[in-house]
């Protein structure tokens, strides 16, 4: 063991570890959802994430391991502002070039604690629309990519990834008088494991083609609403447990300088293990996606991309444990502008496109949202953004209560400084 410090001392004095820091100061105001539940009101916030990561750089083999915590504080109309909620956020990052044809990278994220209603959507996904009763948690996510360039045309991709949620307190699930709590959406246990090797040709200086077959497994449970999560038996508890494999073939070209296109199509397999609240749907369904790419301007000082596109998909909504076909459509736009500014638009919504509601509740299906994030690069370490962010909910399209009535609305001012230089923005 003490041959490891002068090891350590050499390592440092040679170059090979390298630790930086940064800090992130956001403030915002809106109206949103914040701790207590999906009622919108209005509602300051301010968040502080400071982080500190260690890198260490041998040629072949980066590795990069930062430790934040993500501290906010927030008070509305009705909740006075209280204790900081704070999320701790540990990430790993690897990457191995084995040779000129062969590339490995992996990653790691852990987080811990409590946040708000407003931040949950980055712990599931945006397009999630029914959210859970904000609580203590634990998510681990693990991925890897192995990329091997067979030929010169050929290249062979796979990649895989597990996640795990869980929360590690529960609310009350009932009210104060005893009855369920019709604002109580448990946070679910979730693990899903994917694998999804490709094979990308190049056909021409114009097109390429990708040939994909993903598999997942995925489960999520969580306690019947109104009962103690620990008197809880199995057979009260909501439980989904499915096998997906979606075989699919692409096609992505250049029509012009202006003009990208990807088009790719496949169907879904899906096989349901156990189930105490999916339906039995057909075991195929279709899976399909589409986008194109925009050049609106490209000059010396000022470039505009813009990209749009539709997907549609096999989805197991972890937090209602139903599953069924999903339409997704998005819209981008980045512009870069000179003095190191940018500009962008990012939209979504997604949408359940079953022929009817889950169940005769109606929750929440369907999702829109839209940010305006405005950046600025005002020195070699520090960056500024100022914009706004909009989100609604609603159930199904086919729901008799169909109504957007979650509405999110925040102006926001967020800066960072960091001990690393900050690359020129330029476009992608």
């Amino acid at each position: 063991m003490s041959g490891l410090a002068p090891i350590a001392v050499l390592l440092v004095i040679t170059g090979r570890f390298d630790v930086d820091g940064n800090v992130v100061v956001e403030a915002r105001g809106g109206e949103g959802p914040v701790v207590t539940g999906p009622n919108s009101e209005p509602t300051v916030v301010s968040v502080l994430t400071p982080t500190v990561a260690l890198h260490f750089d041998d040629h072949d083999l980066q590795l990069r391991l930062a430790y934040g915590p993500r501290i906010s504080w927030s008070k509305s109309t009705d909740v006075p502002a209280g204790d900081p909620l704070i999320l701790h956020v540990a990430t790993l990052d690897a990457r191995i070039q084995e040779s000129s044809r062969l590339n490995l990278a992996g990653f790691a994220n852990v987080s811990y604690g409590a946040t708000d209603y407003a931040y949950l959507p980055q712990v599931f996904m945006a397009t999630q629309a029914t959210l859970p009763t904000p609580s203590k948690f634990v998510a681990a996510t693990l991925g890897a990519t192995v990329q091997l360039q067979a030929t010169t045309n050929w290249l062979f991709r796979t990649t895989v990834e597990g996640i795990h949620r869980r929360p590690i307190d529960e609310k009350a699930t009932t009210t104060a008088d005893g009855a369920p709590n019709p604002q109580f959406v448990p946070f679910p246990r979730t693990t899903s494991v994917s694998l999804t090797p490709s094979l990308i040709g190049r056909l021409s200086r114009l097109d390429e083609m990708t040939f994909a077959s993903g598999v997942t497994y995925q489960s999520t449970s969580t306690p019947t609403p109104g009962i103690s999560p620990t008197d809880v038996p199995p057979v009260l508890s909501m439980r989904a447990e499915i096998l997906t494999v979606t075989p699919t073939i692409g096609w992505r070209t250049h029509l012009s300088r202006r003009y990208d296109l990807h088009l790719a199509g496949g169907v879904a397999y899906h096989h349901i293990f156990a189930s105490s609240s999916l339906a039995r749907p057909s075991p195929i369904t279709p899976a399909a996606a589409a986008d194109v790419g925009i050049h609106l301007l490209s000059s010396q000082d000022v470039t505009i991309r813009a990209t749009s596109g539709v997907v549609l998909d096999y989805f197991l909504d972890p937090i209602l444990g139903t599953s069924g076909r999903r339409g997704l459509a998005f819209f981008r736009v980045l512009s870069t502008l000179p003095q190191s500014w940018s500009v962008g638009i990012d939209a979504s919504f997604a949408t359940s496109l079953e022929a009817a509601p889950v169940n005769a509740t109606n929750p929440d299906e369907t999702v829109a949202s839209v940010a305006l994030p405005v950046r600025h690069r005002a020195s070699d370490h520090v960056t500024m953004e100022v914009g706004g962010r909009w989100s609604e909910r609603a159930p199904h399209f086919k729901a008799p209560n169909f109504a957007f009535h979650q509405p999110q609305f925040w102006l926001y001012v967020l800066l960072t400084g960091t001990s690393r230089t900050v690359p020129a923005f330029r476009a992608p």
